[in-house]
Order: structure tokens, then C-alpha cells, then sequence
């Protein structure tokens, strides 16, 4: 998840320390001046923002694609305002890293639950879903099943390969799995999701895709492969030996 810190220098540090021990957060921007951070906020739209209580009041009416907002303060009498403005948390500083990370905790399971509201679309007759793209903030984009060519999983993410480009997607494999329509996607490996339609070639645990990508399949998922390939493997009854 992308992160933008607006605060006073040496908080923006510490924030920044505490940012960088979470392998799924990125810092994209930082600022203590709340006219710069608006402007950088709406151009690098980030998932989560780190406000200070201390200075003057960012205008929220145009970020509402930001998922959470965490507020930070010097004094308790401003956890009131920050709740006010749908606050994920307050952090009263200094706050540990063990806080930080349960705020942290909160952020994500929103971010989850964001995600979860948009990948929705599983009427019947259906070939296509929404998700959010990562790499361009919070734009949604619509995905046709067709052109699909695999999914890999990288943590709390997922990158769907299309025929042209790749999405970077903030969703577990599991919830993508659970999602897309079994009949035409296998998983292969617990990195991997595969379109049954792409299937060129297999060769041994090599799984060729549209005569261009090699995936490797893993042993504990070849049954559901080979339970998906063999219903349509056409093959000779007749022995070999007997072949004039």
C-alpha cells in the first residue's frame, strides 16, 4: 500500500523508519506543509495518509479514493476531530513501532474490505470483474477473463498478466482464487493461477501459456491439473505394438 506522511521533519523519520519494517508499505510523498501535501496527495494518490493534528487542516472533499487516514498529535484533545474526519487511528506521540504496525493492521483490513466491494461481479453470463489497480492508485479497471493469461502472487499482492500488460492488484491469491470461475482457471502453484484456455504445451512440470510464458507446475497441485487436462486428452485405445 502506497503511504504519504504529512508532519514535521522529525516525525516524517520516524514514521518513515516505522514504514520501511512493513515489506506491504510504500512511502510515495512526504511534507510538512499541508498546501504541498494536498497537491502531492491528489497526483500520487496514495492508499494510506499520515496526518498531523498539529498542522493546519487538509482539505479531505477531494480525497476520498484515499482508503485511511491516521492521525497523529501531541495531545489527546485532538483524537475527537481526527475521528470526526473517519480517522482509521490516532497515534499520541511518541507511539512505538508495536503501535504503529496494529494501526497498520487496521489500515490493511480496510484496504481488504475496499477491495472486496469492488472485485464483485459474479452474475451469471458474466466474463469480466473489476478490480483496483495499485500501480495507479485507486482507478478501477475492468478485466475481461479472456484475457487472462496468469496470475502470480507476491505477498499481499497479485500481478495479472494480460495478452499486453499486467495489473499489480492489492489482493491475496485466495481471494482472487476464491473469485474467478474454477471451470477455466487452475492453480498450478502457490504462486500461480493459470486460464486453462492459454495452455499450449506441457512438458514434464513446464506449462507452456500462449507459446510464450513457462510456468512450473508443483507436485501437490498436479492432480488438479491433470483432473482439468485429462477429460479432453484425446488418446489412442489401441496398443502400440499391434500398429501395422
Amino acid at each position: 500500500m502506497k503511504c504519504y506522511i504529512l508532519d514535521d521533519e522529525t516525525s516524517i523519520k520516524i514514521i518513515s523508519k516505522y514504514i520501511s519494517a512493513h515489506k506491504q508499505l510504500k512511502i510515495v510523498g512526504s511534507s510538512s506543509s499541508t498546501l504541498v501535501a494536498y497537491n502531492e496527495i491528489m497526483t500520487l494518490m496514495p492508499d494510506i495518509v499520515i496526518i498531523s493534528s498539529s498542522l493546519p487542516k487538509l482539505n479531505l472533499e477531494n480525497l476520498d479514493f484515499v482508503t485511511s487516514f491516521i492521525y497523529t498529535a501531541d495531545a489527546p484533545h485532538f483524537a475527537a476531530e481526527a475521528f470526526e474526519n473517519n480517522a482509521v487511528d490516532y497515534l499520541m506521540k511518541p507511539f512505538s513501532l508495536d503501535r504503529f504496525s496494529k494501526c497498520i493492521e487496521k489500515a490493511t483490513q480496510k484496504q481488504l474490505e475496499a477491495n472486496a466491494e469492488i472485485v464483485k461481479d459474479k452474475s451469471p453470463g458474466s466474463d469480466y470483474f473489476f478490480v483496483k489497480n495499485e500501480s495507479r492508485g485507486n482507478k478501477v479497471i475492468r478485466i475481461k477473463y479472456d484475457d487472462i493469461i496468469y496470475i502470480e502472487a507476491s505477498q499481499n499482492y497479485v500481478t495479472i498478466h494480460l495478452t499486453n500488460k499486467s495489473h499489480l492488484i492489492y489482493l491475496t491469491m485466495k481471494e482472487l482464487e476464491d473469485f474467478l470461475p474454477s471451470d477455466r482457471f487452475i492453480r498450478v502453484h502457490k504462486s500461480y493461477l493459470i486460464n486453462e484456455q492459454k495452455i499450449t504445451s506441457i512438458d514434464g512440470n513446464k506449462i507452456c501459456l500462449e507459446d510464450m510464458y513457462t510456468i512450473l507446475y508443483s507436485g501437490s497441485y498436479k492432480k488438479d491439473l491433470l483432473n482439468k487436462v485429462h477429460p479432453k486428452l484425446i488418446t489412442s485405445k489401441r496398443r502400440f505394438d499391434k500398429l501395422e
